[in-house]
């Protein structure tokens, strides 16, 4: 269950072979992570809700 939720953590074995993230990589991957999660939302909603603009 968790792994389909975090696809990452259950990669923790392999951390060694992984090269060090900084901390800013990891916030700018996780933003980056989060707007594309956004953006498929907005789009599924998008495609759902009658358009106004016509």
């Amino acid at each position: 269950m968790t792994d389909n939720l975090f696809p990452n953590l259950s990669h923790e074995n392999c951390k060694e072979t992984m090269p060090p993230v900084t901390t800013e990589q990891f916030k700018e991957a996780a933003i980056l992570e989060k707007n594309r999660k956004l953006e498929e939302i907005l789009n599924i909603v998008d495609k759902k809700k009658p358009s106004i603009k016509k």
